[in-house]
C-alpha cells in the first residue's frame, strides 16, 4: 500500500520511516545520502551516499529500485535523507527512507 502525501509529511514532522520489514531487518544499518534525482513513476531514487558497509559496496551515486509502498511523490532532488537498502535479487532495493534528523 502507498504512503499518503500526509504520510510523507507526517515523516517529515515526526521523523518516522517508511519501511518493508519482509526484506530488511533491524541488522540493516541506516546510511546517509543526498538525493540527486527522483523518477516516482519508476519508483527509482539516485543517491550519493554513504558506504553500504553490510553490502561491500564504497560510497558513491548510484541509482535504487524504492520500495513500492514508499511514495516518492514528495521527495526532492538536494534532500538529506537516511535510508536501508538490501539485494533483492539482483536489485539493490531501498526498503526504509525517512528524512535525516
Amino acid at each position: 500500500m502507498k504512503k499518503s502525501v500526509l504520510g510523507w509529511l507526517a515523516a517529515s514532522v515526526l521523523g518516522a520511516s517508511f519501511s518493508l520489514s519482509a526484506l530488511a531487518d533491524s541488522d540493516t544499518p541506516w546510511v546517509q545520502g543526498m538525493v540527486k534525482k527522483v523518477d516516482a513513476s519508476a519508483q527509482k531514487i539516485t543517491i550519493k551516499h554513504q558506504p553500504l558497509t553490510h553490502l561491500n559496496m564504497p560510497a558513491m551515486t548510484m541509482g535504487f529500485q524504492v520500495a513500492p509502498e514508499i511514495n516518492l511523490e514528495q521527495l526532492e532532488a538536494g534532500s538529506e535523507i537516511e535510508f536501508k537498502a538490501v539485494m533483492d535479487g539482483s536489485t539493490m532495493l531501498v526498503t526504509e527512507l525517512k528524512p535525516k534528523s
